[in-house]
C-alpha cells in the first residue's frame, strides 16, 4: 500500500493569467521539491491570455478559474 503524502499547491494568482504567471508556479513549484515536498505548479484567474493557456497546458500547470 503507497504511504500518504501531503501534496502542495504552488498558486499564482492573477486577474489575467498571463506566460509570466506560469512561469512563476512552475519556479516556485520547482523550488518546493527541491525542498523535499511533492508539488504541482497551479495558476487561477479570472480570464487567461491564449498563450498562458498553451503554456500551461505544455507545461503540465493547472488553471484554476478562466472560462
Amino acid at each position: 500500500m503507497p504511504e500518504e503524502r501531503d501534496v502542495w499547491l504552488a498558486v499564482e494568482i492573477s486577474a489575467t493569467v498571463d506566460t509570466k504567471d506560469v512561469e512563476r508556479a512552475v519556479e516556485r513549484a520547482a523550488m518546493l521539491r527541491k525542498a523535499g515536498y511533492a508539488a504541482i505548479p497551479a495558476v487561477a484567474g479570472r480570464e487567461a491570455t491564449f498563450i498562458a493557456e498553451e503554456a500551461a497546458h505544455v507545461q503540465g500547470v493547472l488553471l484554476f478559474g478562466t472560462e
